[in-house]
């Protein structure tokens, strides 16, 4: 009896063992598919790169739900849905666009790890739309509207900014006077 007890135990820890093995088989499976299966973001002038862990739209809005407040992802959603609708912005960048239009308050109003951005472009994106704290708001518009005229993550950035603005002025029951003087003001560097 005692020896059919000792086989029933090994066999309930092989099966444990087993089962733990295939969990961890199924987790790399699919991190590796999610690896294999991640979008570029942006394509021309020689820079091909791909956004980790920001591969996709819905990655993006994954993370604003979790370190923004509502209004916060709300307002980055408007953003992102500016950009989308934006006829000007050429095709085969209105993802990368709304990408960051999605994440354009992330530094600035959360604590998310710089970090964890590991695409160059997305990051350099990230860190023009992100306001340093002692740069004055005409000035940092103004760094904008220059990078604008470098390259194509400086010219989505200026496009994303745009729908930041539009959507701070459509919004009449946050637009203080103080903001209104705020971008006014900041508005006609951008153009």
């Amino acid at each position: 009896m005692a020896i059919n007890g000792y086989i029933s135990a090994i066999d309930t820890e092989i099966a444990t063992c087993y089962d733990e093995i295939t969990k961890q088989y199924k987790k790399i499976a699919e991190l590796e598919k999610e690896k294999s299966t991640q979008k570029k973001v942006v394509q021309s002038e020689g820079l091909y790169t791909y956004a980790e862990p920001v591969g996709t739209i819905d990655d993006a809005k994954d993370i604003v739900k979790l370190w923004l407040s509502e209004s916060g992802y709300q307002h980055s959603l408007r953003v992102a849905e500016h950009v989308k609708t934006n006829a000007m912005i050429p095709a085969e960048y209105k993802n990368f666009c709304v990408i960051i239009a999605i994440l354009h308050d992330l530094w600035e109003d959360s604590d998310y790890p710089r970090s964890l951005i590991k695409d160059a472009a997305l990051f350099r994106a990230l860190s023009l739309i992100t306001k340093k704290p002692n740069v004055a708001y005409v000035d940092y518009i103004k760094e904008i509207k220059i990078n604008a005229r470098e390259d194509v993550v400086g010219q989505c950035v200026w496009w994303v900014k745009l729908a930041d603005m539009q959507d701070h002025f459509a919004q009449a029951d946050t637009l203080t006077p103080r903001l209104l003087q705020k971008y006014a003001t900041a508005l006609p560097y951008l153009l």
